[in-house]
């Protein structure tokens, strides 16, 4: 079983992730740094995933373990063995297994989030109210992702995770795409806010 660590770093420090017997790769959207590919700093993390997907759709992994590139205010240690762990949980179902079950009216899990905090993705994430009102987080849910809103959203918490190839699989390309431009025009648009709270159901599309 293959693994690949895709880490979306923009000025974090990445010595932790100095390692050559493991197969990490660095998607750099800040300073300068050695060995990492160079991004515009658009689209938050979800460009980052969805850009390494749609360029290595045909070459991915058997297990890929995506995830930013400071993880110990999130709940995890930087160490490598907890990424690689957590691309073993993914051996089973596909799928690790860090996600948490969120019901309606928790906070940011709403349908309509975006609307409920505006103020704090315009002021403190600098989205463009613009972006913030254009539509609410069910429709573009449904649009895009599912048909079916759930009644509890399965998410992963700062959007670490590990997914199988097969599961990448499950859509085609073109879907990824779609989702890429969608998140390539602003620093913080909205739909990466919305794919932050949808990747369980981007991979799991029943």
């Amino acid at each position: 079983m293959s693994l690949q660590i895709v880490v979306a770093r923009f000025n974090e420090n990445i010595s932790w992730l100095n390692d050559k017997e493991t197969d990490i790769v660095i998607y750099n959207k800040g300073i300068d740094a050695v060995n990492t590919i160079a991004l515009p700093n658009i689209g938050r993390e979800a460009h980052t995933y969805l850009y390494h997907i749609v360029n290595n759709y045909y070459t991915l992994a058997d297990i890929t373990v995506f995830t930013q590139a400071k993880i110990d205010d999130h709940g995890y240690s930087h160490n490598l063995d907890t990424l690689k762990n957590l691309g073993l949980s993914a051996k089973d179902k596909g799928y690790s297994l860090n996600m948490q079950t969120f019901k309606k009216g928790t906070d940011c899990m709403d349908p309509d989030f975006n609307v409920q905090i505006r103020d704090c993705l315009i002021y403190i994430y600098n989205v463009p109210q613009t972006s913030v009102d254009k539509i609410v987080f069910i429709d573009w849910f449904k649009k895009y992702i599912n048909p079916e809103y759930p009644d509890e959203l399965i998410v992963y918490l700062n959007a670490i995770f590990a997914v199988s190839k097969e599961k990448i699989h499950t859509r085609p390309k073109e879907f990824y795409e779609d989702l890429l431009t969608q998140v390539s025009n602003e620093n913080a648009p909205i739909e990466a806010h919305f794919l932050e709270r949808s990747w369980y159901y981007v991979f799991n599309p029943s």
